[in-house]
């Protein structure tokens, strides 16, 4: 206030640094930059022809170390992306001041083309939402790593300090297949890291990185927000659209923008080189240093191919969790005996991304979710040619995704997971025989202890249709 107040009255600023660090609220500290612009003319008299006067500004918020991370290799402070490119700040902002001209065309294309598909996509009004939105999702992240093992990093905004959330990444995940794939892979890359090194000690994926951005350390207690069914959907729906990106490219007439502007590379310290480097960078209609163009090439569904298989652990392991518990997603911390679920009611409540609506029974969006990602889980195995997986998590989509729809129309609860011809339930792929007419070998009305795992499931899988007939069973807990 007293600054404005100042210049209000006296028309200049003293060039002065506060160097009294505070609260945005303790006599709000601010940036100031001042230009008389002296134009000849004004609107009473339109025949003077006015002077042309601009002025260029350039603002940077840096941070260095960009995050605390709890990678691979330990924690590890995490550098600027930056600085694989520049030797300074001096040096960066240099760059960034005189390659004015040549951003604003890349920014004036951009913008442009997104509101067409967004005009095409919908309506008017939707052309703001994505314009706005495409600068907030951008705002909340941050480029570390190096050139040759790039690394994008997430906080929340207007919530709290969880960073790298997945159902947060998830709904902006669109915004980075259209704008540049690679950017989503750069963003699941620190949560797959952190899980595939042992870190986590949960078999479903986990909800963030870390409760107090920078510092994402994980936890190692497995007490993140509880969200399992909803996060690993999640990652497997994106896990497949990274993959789709680079076997399917967009034709050459897509309406999509793919030269997003990045820098060009210095030689970089020894490192880990990661499947999409930052360093094969082209020039386009005279403007340099852009991003080759992702999933055009040779190479590009064999980097697809790599990118699965370095953690298909992670991505077998979550389907697993969603085969057994995304037909009525429940929470599976409240009780010890999984066949309560069916005798209390509470037990059958859980978090969705729609946490600020607290614990919800059997969602149904919740519960698709879940299903489709098996589904998407089947398409990755088969595309790795682990045709067992494929086989397995196929029938178990098909049959869940008819079990849920009985459920919601006619409130039959049936449990639809491939059985083997002794009438057990299949815990691994490994043994998955093809679909089969085999029933449980149960009689019914008789009393049954054992719950989850299903071996009461009386599904009968057809190979011609892979849809489940659903076969009533009596069944009493003792």
């Amino acid at each position: 206030m007293l600054l404005r107040t100042r210049f209000a009255r006296t028309g200049v600023l003293q060039n002065r640094n506060d160097e009294r660090f505070r609260t945005v609220m303790d006599e709000e500290p601010v940036f100031a930059y001042s230009k008389a612009f002296n134009l000849n003319g004004t609107d009473d008299e339109p025949n003077i022809e006015a002077i042309h006067d601009e002025v260029t500004f350039t603002i940077a918020h840096t941070q260095d170390p960009v995050v605390q991370f709890a990678s691979a290799r330990g924690l590890t402070l995490m550098k600027p992306l930056w600085e694989s490119y520049f030797p300074d700040v001096k040096s960066l902002l240099n760059f960034h001041y005189f390659d004015l001209d040549k951003a604003r065309i890349l920014a004036h294309r951009y913008s442009n083309q997104l509101a067409r598909d967004a005009q095409l996509s919908a309506a008017e009004d939707y052309v703001d939402v994505v314009s706005l939105t495409a600068r907030q999702v951008l705002g909340a992240t941050s480029f570390s790593g190096t050139s040759d093992n790039p690394l994008l990093f997430l906080k929340e905004i207007s919530s709290n300090g969880n960073c790298q959330t997945v159902d947060v990444i998830f709904p902006s995940f669109p915004f980075f297949l259209y704008t540049n794939p690679r950017w989503l892979a750069y963003l699941l890359e620190p949560l797959i890291e952190h899980m595939l090194s042992g870190q986590y000690p949960n078999n479903y994926s986990m909800h963030d990185l870390g409760a107090h951005f920078p510092n994402m350390t994980g936890h190692p207690d497995g007490k993140d927000e509880y969200m399992p069914v909803e996060e690993c959907g999640n990652m497997l729906i994106m896990g497949l659209s990274i993959v789709n990106s680079l076997r399917f490219p967009p034709e050459a007439n897509t309406t999509a923008p793919r030269y997003p502007g990045t820098l060009e590379a210095r030689d970089a310290e020894p490192d880990v080189v990661g499947l999409f480097p930052l360093r094969d960078l082209q020039t386009v209609g005279g403007i340099d240093r852009l991003d080759s163009v992702w999933g055009v090439g040779p190479d590009a569904t064999n980097l697809a191919r790599k990118w699965v298989e370095k953690s298909y652990r992670l991505w077998r392991q979550w389907t697993g969790y969603l085969v057994e518990f995304s037909l009525e997603p429940h929470n599976q911390r409240r009780f010890k005996n999984p066949c309560q679920r069916f005798i209390d009611p509470a037990n059958l409540f859980l978090v969705s991304t729609d946490d600020f609506a607290g614990w919800l029974a059997l969602q149904t969006n919740l519960a698709l979710k879940g299903i489709v990602g098996i589904n998407a889980m089947s398409e990755m195995s088969n595309f790795v040619g682990k045709t067992d997986d494929y086989k397995y998590f196929k029938v178990s989509h098909a049959a869940l995704f008819v079990s849920r729809k009985n459920l919601e129309l006619t409130g039959t609860r049936t449990f639809p997971i491939p059985i083997s011809p002794n009438g057990k339930a299949l815990d691994s792929p490994e043994t998955a025989p093809t679909p089969n007419s085999h029933m449980t070998g149960m009689a019914p009305g008789l009393p049954y202890t054992t719950c989850l795992r299903m071996p009461f499931s009386a599904s009968i899988l057809t190979e011609r249709s892979m849809i489940p007939t659903p076969v009533h069973l009596t069944i009493r807990n003792q």
